[in-house]
């Protein structure tokens, strides 16, 4: 199973055990990508606070704010749906648009023209440098996915990151209700697993062994098998009766009956 090509207007996906606090089950969507980096905002880390709380003469609106990655993190953006009223305003991806006149901005909210639902503000943005991203991604941190306007406007943000991941389908369905422990034997779900490094992506029959190279290898039923850039592990998914088992994180742990 291939990832897609990174591309701006797509989703960041962090794998399910990436460890860095900053992108742990993050969607990132991704709004530039080019020759000088990549610039992109996360969906799904709410703060607790209010726009109108946040800066202090902007009017009065019940909308709140995202921590949109670490970088610069004292900087305002904001993605939304409202291209015909903002001025300056550029798509990202079908029916999202990035940044637009402030000032206007605050005009429209002022005369209740833009409903709290149609924008998401974000503190900060997600950034990498040159070619950084595409090697975070051949080292299986990040899984593509494709954009889709609801995930931002209308998904609960606790949610976001398992609906993105199901909604890719096959083997990402499983994937998407891993728990989000590291170190965990069982999680309930009519699935049963085994984990094991593997040396080689190039070769699909490789097994335990030192020096992994990140790949997931998901057996569905039928006896198909579908591989996945992805992390530091093969996992085998069998459609059985039994639970959904993982062992610890670098050991092996056969399916459970």
């Amino acid at each position: 199973m291939k990832n897609h090509t990174i591309s701006a207007g797509g989703i960041l996906l962090a794998e399910p055990y990436m460890l860095d606090p900053n992108f742990k089950r993050t969607a990132v969507l991704l709004c530039e990508h080019g020759k000088g980096g990549s610039v992109g905002f996360v969906m799904n880390r709410p703060l607790a606070v209010q726009i109108d709380e946040l800066v202090e003469d902007f009017p009065e609106f019940s909308a709140g704010v995202m921590w949109g990655g670490p970088v610069q993190t004292d900087t305002l953006h904001y993605l939304h749906t409202i291209r015909d009223l903002l001025d300056e305003s550029v798509k990202v991806a079908e029916g999202v648009y990035w940044g637009g006149d402030f000032q206007q901005l605050k005009f429209l909210v002022s005369q209740q023209l833009v409903h709290p639902g149609s924008i998401r503000f974000f503190l900060g943005y997600s950034g990498w440098g040159e070619g950084q991203l595409e090697e975070e991604c051949a080292q299986g941190s990040w899984i593509n996915a494709e954009m889709d306007s609801n995930y931002l406007f209308k998904t609960a943000p606790e949610r976001l990151w398992q609906q993105a991941m199901s909604n890719k389908g096959n083997a990402y369905e499983v994937i998407a209700h891993i728990s989000e422990e590291i170190s965990w034997n069982c999680a309930v779900g009519p699935h049963a697993f085994s984990r094991e490094k593997v040396s080689s992506c190039n070769d699909p029959s490789a097994g335990a062994a030192s020096g992994a190279c990140g790949a997931f290898a998901a057996h569905m039923p039928g006896g198909d098998c579908d591989r996945l850039e992805l992390g530091q592990y093969r996992i085998a998914v069998r459609i059985e009766r039994g639970q959904l088992c993982l062992g610890q994180r670098g050991g092996r742990r056969e399916a459970q009956p």
